[in-house]
């Protein structure tokens, strides 16, 4: 299954190895690899120009008691997602591309990372 074929839930979502518990509905993400442009010229397509872009996310998690701040602060780690379909995928290097946030009373922390393209495991 190709990664743009996901239509499913995030069952469970891994920050370096270690678990997050990942608000429902939440998760978004941007494959990355390559965009494309055609180059025009002559009546038609000449080729075209690649450039490689990051994968991204973004979701939230619940805030627990106790849980530093510091630990969704890194780069070159890795982002681990295991859908309820059974298929999982990762982003490596990745790094937290904006502030931690939050939501009171509910205790949501909002987290984007950026990093190597998706891939499947």
């Amino acid at each position: 299954m190709a990664v743009s074929e996901f239509n499913s839930e995030v069952a469970a979502i891994f920050l370096n190895g270690v678990p997050q518990p990942i608000i429902d509905g939440t998760f978004t993400f941007k494959a990355g690899g390559f965009t494309r442009e055609a180059k025009l010229g002559a009546g038609g397509v000449l080729g075209h120009t690649e450039t490689r872009v990051a994968g991204t996310c973004s979701f939230s998690i619940a805030y627990a008691k106790g849980t530093s701040l510091s630990v969704f602060s890194f780069k070159g780690g890795s982002i681990r997602v295991h859908w309820n379909t059974g298929d999982k995928m990762q982003m490596k290097n990745a790094a937290l591309t904006e502030d931690v946030g939050g939501a009171a009373p509910d205790g949501n922390l909002d987290l984007s990372y950026s990093g190597a393209p998706w891939e499947e495991l």
